[in-house]
């Protein structure tokens, strides 16, 4: 499919066959198909004078929107909503080395390309053609790429039938969450057409975990970000559930894998990715292991708070940030008697956004935030949610040539996937 799309006049590429390591994904400055070209349109969208360097504004173009910025002398377009949840990304933040973060959740868009640079959407946004003529900023797009509802998502530009359908080691990645998902993206965007194979403990495909809080979600359907027939015949992956890795060999190139009720299993590996994840921290306390003591961060979590969590009953959560939040608004629409919430802070939010948007979340959403976390009859509430943030998986861990331990979220670490196609 790379060397398809090298061929049309339309692509202009800024990779080579060996891609540099200082980008993270194919670079395509115009993204509508040569078949598609007759739709294009050309529409001025907005006096010159009035965007100025290191502003980003969203405009209409035709029916639709469009996101224009200005980066020194540089004009650029691209699509107007994240490609996560759909944020305005006028909204958010445009940094000097024009990258564009969604207001919402923190997914980051490289304004030239619209390649995705941080987690957690997993697609870029479309970058549309633009130019200034006689003051006005004129940009060419399709005008379905610019409606919020259509073709949101930009397709990756890579097909099954272009991977490597012979045996071999490939790589291995190590964790089913979104850094693998993220890591799989990175992979097939580059080019890398060998096998995949992807060991997770959970017991179903990578999911999106921001939906656990915000709705208490309890089937996989609801929050995966791919199904395993989606990722075995669009990305090549061969994704084993309910298999956790014991060891890592790195002299032999293998990896130990017990899956659940069978034999343990050698998988080689030509590169490792290690993306386990992490794991929800408890309060050092008495009592911490009771019943009616949650944490969130796996589906199953969701599913015992989903059904612990009915009417009239008085509930305390653990932590006042960004998760705990989400999921004390959602509770809260429950009918309960009482949503406590025990932090470190007078208000939800004080260290990041300050005592009043604090006191006006905790107002609106009826949640009662305490103070102090040294408070005795949290053990006398009839549900208690922990939420104390994570520790990784991984402690320690060796990073050599061939073994990839990284945060797949971050630029860094798509820009070494990205290194491995050879």
């Amino acid at each position: 499919m790379l060397d398809l799309l090298l061929k049309q006049p339309v692509f202009r590429t800024l990779v080579s066959q060996k891609p540099k390591p200082s980008y993270t994904r194919l670079f395509i400055q115009t993204l509508s198909p040569p078949v598609a070209r007759m739709s294009m349109k050309t529409i001025a969208v907005l006096n010159e004078s009035e965007l100025a360097d290191g502003q980003m504004k969203e405009v209409a173009f035709g029916e639709g929107k469009v996101l224009v910025a200005r980066l020194g002398e540089k004009v650029v377009s691209t699509s107007a909503y994240c490609t996560h949840y759909g944020a305005p990304l006028a909204k958010g933040v445009l940094t000097a080395d024009g990258r564009i973060t969604c207001p919402w959740h923190g997914a980051c868009f490289n304004a030239c390309t619209g390649d995705i640079e941080d987690a957690p959407a997993l697609f870029g946004i479309h970058s549309f053609q633009t130019s200034v003529e006689d003051g006005q900023i004129c940009v060419t797009a399709d005008p379905k790429y610019t409606k919020k509802d259509d073709n949101l998502v930009r397709q990756p530009g890579f097909a099954a039938a272009d991977f490597n359908k012979e045996e071999s080691s490939g790589v291995v990645i190590v964790g089913g969450g979104s850094g693998a998902m993220h890591a799989i993206e990175s992979l097939r965007d580059n080019g890398y057409k060998d096998s995949i194979t992807v060991l997770s403990k959970e017991d179903y495909p990578p999911i999106d975990r921001t939906k656990l809080s915000k709705s208490l979600a309890t089937q996989v359907s609801k929050v995966q970000l791919h199904s395993a027939e989606e990722l075995r015949d669009k990305y090549g992956v061969d994704l084993r559930t309910g298999v956790t890795v014991t060891s890592v060999n790195t002299a032999s190139m293998t990896v130990q894998a017990q899956p659940q009720g069978g034999s343990e299993e050698t998988i080689p590996y030509t590169n490792l990715i290690l993306a386990p994840g992490s794991f929800p921290r408890r309060l050092p306390i008495p009592n911490v292991n009771l019943s009616n003591v949650y944490t969130l961060r796996f589906l199953e979590d969701s599913q015992k708070i989903d059904a612990a969590c009915q009417k009239d009953l008085r509930v305390v959560i653990i932590g006042t940030s960004f998760i705990s939040m989400e999921l004390a608004t959602t509770i809260a629409k429950r009918g309960m008697k009482s949503v406590d919430m025990v932090g470190m802070e007078n208000t939800p939010f004080e260290m990041i956004m300050g005592k009043e948007v604090g006191e006006g979340l905790r107002t609106e959403n009826k949640v009662v935030a305490l103070a102090s976390m040294g408070r005795d009859p949290i053990m006398s509430k009839s549900s208690e949610l922990m939420r104390l943030g994570i520790m990784p998986t991984a402690q320690e861990i060796k990073d050599g040539a061939d073994v990839l331990q990284v945060d797949v979220s971050s630029v860094q670490a798509l820009q070494r996937i990205a290194a491995l196609k050879q």
